[in-house]
């Protein structure tokens, strides 16, 4: 009877060890998963940048990407604008958005609308700095979503 006792221990503390190792294990294939799944997602992002930014893209497009921002934040941070006017001034006065990404939404903005404002066409550096801008807009709100 001793002896089944003993047998009966050994076997429960093997199985407590396997259990806190799959734990530890299940953890970290949790972790490497994230990992996997936000390196996926800016690739994601990046390749659909740089189609929207190709050489044969027009200005739709980026009016197409700004318009998606303009929607995420606005669903993102329960805002009621109907223009990039109106959204500015909310933007400022939202106490939900963190101060980098109220100076980064209203550098964008600001940019859009002042682009969109000339007669002249968006030059390449343009281009380059509002897919910068897209960029960084999406990723933090991507971080902000996952907080």
């Amino acid at each position: 009877m001793n002896f089944s006792i003993i047998i009966s221990i050994i076997s429960f503390l093997i199985g407590l060890v396997n259990a806190y190792f799959l734990w530890v294990l299940f953890d970290k294939i949790s972790k490497l998963t994230k990992t996997v799944d936000d390196r996926f997602s800016e690739l994601d992002l990046d390749n659909q940048l740089n189609s929207m930014f190709s050489e044969e893209s027009s200005g739709k497009n980026i009016d197409n990407l700004t318009k998606m921002v303009f929607e995420n934040v606005k669903s993102k941070f329960d805002l009621r604008a109907r223009s990039y006017n109106e959204i500015l001034s909310e933007i400022k006065g939202s106490k939900n958005i963190s101060l980098e990404l109220k100076e980064l939404l209203d550098d964008f903005f600001s940019e859009v609308i002042r682009i969109s404002y000339r007669a002249e066409s968006i030059t390449d550096f343009e281009k380059n700095t509002l897919r910068q801008k897209i960029k960084l807009i999406f990723r933090i709100l991507h971080k902000t979503s996952l907080d």
